[in-house]
């Protein structure tokens, strides 16, 4: 007979009394996740447990001494489930590793005398997890062997073996994308990599993560636990967490402000993560990749064993996995009571699902929803078939009363619309400058400086010597117009040498004399 007893928790408020057991008890359960962490429970609790699931969590002691703490809840129906499923991508009981066969024993011994359980249902639980072996393998009288699902899989990048093992091993053209995506980055703004673990930096940062997230799902089904219904939680789990030493915040900043981020759930020296997002405008320069290779650079430096991708398949995962862990549902329930066909359909329909899961567009739809799967289509290139207008600007004469300065992605932010942000990016990516058209210290608008081979491009294919300056696609702002922009181009210093503007509508009054119009994609119909 086990020596252990088994005290049951029913009282949200006793279980703030654990938090010190809890906190020694994780530091030695093996393969433990932040996710298993007091801090995260206990605001899973406080913010998620409808009054239908009862808090049940079971503290297995030894005298004086807690060995074990399983966190339960009990649902409508008898379902004793762990807390935090909703959310969770891991879970599990934290334990004494020593005492795990005991622990397991007396579990058992609870679940089937206590006959207010009568289904089991444990999701979240990892394959390297010693409980998941030993408690799979539990025969309680009156119930069915426990079912083992394989519901997930997780990629991981072992780091043991240092930084320069591990991005060595990236492919050269890989690397050198790195590189060139940096610098691209850079000539839009300071771009800098920094990591945030305490809740004064956390918190301010929430608002932001939020808004990035549901940018990133905009016109799709929102998926996964930082989808904007739990926001709540994570309002308060997210400094508890931090206060708890459980979170690691990665951000990619451009003057500033925030273009990129991984909020990871940290235990035993491993970062999991939890959610990674970034602005679309920035989706050319792929600053999700280029966080992910500082993050991966940061961990090696502190010594980490690995970085943990969490659930999930991803391209963006597969290009640094070196292995992965499969996540497991454990099911069982009384035989011959009501659950029994409760307990089926769970079975029957979760390895249903996990089948579906490896067909790609199945997965498109329960991730993006069926009705982005079904509207999605080429994006076309948004300057194709549409008229444009080239003129030679007349004025020359340059000023000092009009600048045009080289535009950050945080001045494009305010000028530009969504879309029109975007291709400011795309057109940075492709070595284009965008420029505040400035005269008397007011910004009458945007346009770009084609750069090398793209002169031709902008201008339909029009031969031009190399010290003719090219402007095109001038974007007024705060009322100016259009005749404004360009008469101001003619006026700034640079206008002194020849310079070309290309423009989507035609001008009239403005200093500068037509040369040309073509079609996006054709050749131009020249008049001189």
């Amino acid at each position: 007979m086990s020596a252990l007893r088994i005290d049951v928790v029913e009282d949200d408020r006793a279980l703030g009394g654990l938090d010190a057991d809890w906190n020694r008890l994780l530091g030695e359960t093996p393969g433990a996740s932040g996710f298993q962490s007091f801090a995260w429970a206990s605001a899973c609790r406080a913010v998620l447990s409808s009054p239908g699931r009862r808090l049940l969590t079971l503290v297995l002691r030894d005298g004086a001494e807690t060995v074990a703490i399983v966190p339960t809840e009990l649902a409508p129906g008898g379902t004793l489930g762990l807390v935090g499923e909703e959310v969770s991508n891991y879970l599990g009981p934290v334990y004494r590793a020593a005492r795990l066969d005991e622990i397991v024993h007396a579990l058992g011994g609870f679940i089937a005398a206590e006959r207010r359980v009568a289904l089991l249902d444990f999701r979240g639980l990892r394959e390297s997890s010693p409980f998941l072996e030993a408690f799979g393998r539990l025969r309680l009288p009156g119930w069915t062997t426990l079912r083992m699902i394989a519901t997930a899989t997780c990629p991981y990048v072992d780091l043991s073996g240092g930084w320069g093992a591990v991005y060595g091993a990236r492919k050269s053209r890989q690397r050198s994308n790195f590189a060139r995506k940096w610098k691209a980055l850079e000539r839009l703004g300071q771009a800098e990599f920094s990591e945030v673990v305490g809740p004064d930096g956390v918190q301010p940062a929430l608002a932001t993560m939020f808004a990035l997230f549901a940018e990133r799902w905009a016109g799709r089904h929102e998926s996964g636990g930082f989808a904007g219904g739990f926001r709540r939680f994570h309002e308060r789990a997210a400094p508890q967490l931090a206060a708890a030493g459980h979170v690691r915040l990665s951000l990619l900043t451009l003057d500033g402000e925030i273009v990129a981020y991984s909020y990871g759930i940290r235990a035993a020296s491993v970062t999991s993560s939890y959610v990674l997002a970034h602005a679309n405008a920035l989706n050319v320069c792929s600053p999700g990749a280029l966080l992910l290779v500082r993050m991966l650079e940061a961990a090696c430096q502190r010594g980490d064993p690995e970085y943990d991708f969490s659930l999930g398949e991803e391209s963006y995962k597969e290009v640094w996995a070196t292995g992965t862990r499969r996540v497991f549902r454990l099911l069982g329930w009384r035989r011959w009571s009501p659950a029994a066909v409760r307990g089926r359909a769970r079975d029957i329909g979760g390895r249903a699902w996990v089948a579906a899961r490896s067909v790609e567009w199945l997965r498109d739809v329960r991730r993006e929803g069926l009705g982005h799967v079904l509207r999605r289509a080429p994006t076309p290139d948004v300057r194709q078939g549409v008229a444009a207008h080239v003129y030679r600007l007349t004025d020359g004469t340059g000023t000092r009363r009009v600048v045009c300065e080289p535009s950050s992605y945080a001045s494009l932010s305010r000028y530009l619309s969504r879309p029109a942000l975007a291709l400011a990016v795309d057109r940075s990516f492709r070595g284009d400058v965008a420029l505040a058209v400035v005269r008397d210290g007011r910004v009458l608008g945007v346009v770009w400086r084609a750069h090398g081979a793209r002169r031709q491009l902008v201008t339909g294919g029009l031969e031009l010597p190399p010290e003719e300056v090219v402007y095109y696609d001038p974007v007024p702002v705060a009322g100016a117009s259009l005749e404004e922009v360009v008469d101001a181009l003619a006026a700034s210093a640079e206008a002194s040498r020849e310079v070309i503007v290309v423009t989507p509508e035609p001008l009239a009054g403005a200093a500068a004399r037509h040369v040309a119009t073509f079609v996006v994609g054709d050749r131009p119909r020249s008049e001189d």
